[in-house]
C-alpha cells in the first residue's frame, strides 16, 4: 500500500510538472507569436509608409516632368518665333541696305552736280550780292532785342511773316535777290538770318543770344503776347563769341537748311556748334565732326554743305572729308 501511495504521488508530481512545462511552453509560444505579430504589424506599417513616400516621389517626379515639358514647349515656341523674327530682320536689313545704297548714290550725284555748278559759278559775285546794310534788315529786329538780349525766334518770326517760302526755287538766290523777290527756300531764310547775326557782331552790338527748344510743359514767348506751347528758352553766349554760317543737308526723304552758330571759325577741323531752324529759331541739334546732327538722338547728314559767310567759302562733305570752294 505504501508503495502504491508513493507511486501515485510520484505520478501526480510528474503530471503537475509536465502540465507546468506545457503551460510554460504555451506561454512562451504565445509571447513569440505576439512578438512576431507585433513585428509583422511594424513591418506592414513601414511598408505602407514606404509606399506612401514612393507615391509622393512619383507625384513630385510627374509634376517636375510636367514643368520641364511645359518649359520645353515654351522654348520650342520661342525658338520658332526667333527664327521667324530673324528672317524678318534679315529681310528688313536687306531692304535698309538697299535704301542706304540708293541714298548714297543720290548723295554722290548731288555732290557731283553741286561741284560742277560751283566750278562754273561766280562765287565771289554771289557773296558780294549777299552784302546787306543795316537799314535793310533793322525793321526785322523790332520787338526782338530787349535788355541786352536778341530773341532769335522773334527774328525768325518777323522774317518768315514778311517773306514767302517757295520750295520751287532751285537756283541759289543771293540775299540781294531774296530781298527784291521777298521769297526763297530755307536756304535763303537761313542765309538772311546768319548775315544779320554776323552784321550785328561786326557792329559791336552788346547783346546775348536766345533760342528755343522743345519742352513738354512750358511756354515760350516769341514777342509781346505771342507765344508757342511746349517750348522753352535756350540762353546762348554773347553774339561776339560765335561764327555764323548756313548748313544744308539731307536726312531720310527730305532736305533742309539751318542757321549754323559755330563756337570756333568754320573749317575742316571745326568743333562746329548748334543748328537753328530758320523759320522758327528752334534748336535742331548740335553738329559734330562726325557729320551727325544730335538732339535727343543723332542722325547722319547726307551730302552736307556749309556756307561760311565769315570767310566766304563753301564746304562740301565728299569721300570722308571737306572739299573747300571759294
Amino acid at each position: 500500500m505504501e508503495i502504491l501511495k508513493i507511486s501515485n504521488l510520484v505520478f501526480v508530481i510528474l503530471t503537475i510538472f509536465l502540465a507546468y512545462n506545457l503551460y510554460s511552453q504555451e506561454q512562451l509560444y504565445k509571447k513569440q507569436i505576439e512578438n512576431l505579430h507585433k513585428e509583422y504589424q511594424e513591418q506592414l506599417s513601414k511598408k505602407d509608409e514606404i509606399i506612401s513616400k514612393n507615391e509622393g516621389y512619383i507625384d513630385e517626379i510627374q509634376y517636375s516632368n510636367k514643368i520641364l515639358t511645359d518649359k520645353l514647349d515654351s522654348l520650342q515656341k520661342a525658338f520658332e518665333q526667333y527664327k521667324q523674327n530673324l528672317s524678318l530682320n534679315l529681310t528688313k536689313c536687306e531692304a535698309e541696305l538697299n535704301t542706304y545704297k540708293t541714298e548714297l548714290n543720290n548723295s554722290k550725284r548731288i555732290i557731283s552736280e553741286l561741284k560742277a555748278e560751283l566750278e562754273k559759278w561766280n562765287i565771289t559775285k554771289w557773296f558780294k550780292d549777299n552784302k546787306i546794310s543795316y537799314n535793310i534788315y533793322n525793321h526785322y529786329l523790332t520787338d526782338c532785342i530787349t535788355i541786352g538780349e536778341l530773341n532769335i525766334p522773334c527774328l525768325a518770326y518777323n522774317v518768315r511773316s514778311r517773306n514767302n517760302y517757295d520750295r520751287r526755287i532751285e537756283e541759289m538766290y543771293s540775299l540781294k535777290r531774296f530781298v527784291e523777290q521777298g521769297a526763297g527756300t530755307c536756304r535763303e531764310f537761313s542765309l538772311f538770318i546768319a548775315y544779320i547775326l554776323k552784321n550785328l557782331k561786326e557792329m559791336n552790338f552788346d547783346i546775348k543770344l536766345k533760342a528755343m527748344e522743345k519742352s513738354s510743359d512750358q511756354r515760350f514767348y516769341i514777342k509781346g503776347n505771342l507765344y508757342i506751347e511746349n517750348f522753352q528758352g535756350i540762353n546762348l553766349a554773347h553774339i561776339s563769341n560765335y561764327y555764323y554760317g548756313v548748313i544744308c543737308y539731307n536726312q531720310k526723304d527730305s532736305g533742309h537748311c539751318g542757321v549754323l552758330i559755330s563756337v570756333d571759325k568754320i573749317s575742316n577741323e571745326s568743333k562746329f556748334g548748334i543748328v537753328l531752324d530758320p523759320f522758327t529759331g528752334a534748336y535742331l541739334g548740335s553738329l559734330n565732326r562726325n557729320i551727325r546732327l544730335c538732339s535727343s538722338t543723332c542722325g547722319y547728314m547726307e551730302a552736307p554743305v556749309i556756307i561760311d559767310i565769315e570767310e566766304e567759302k563753301f564746304y562740301i562733305w565728299s569721300n570722308g572729308s571737306w572739299q573747300i570752294y571759294s
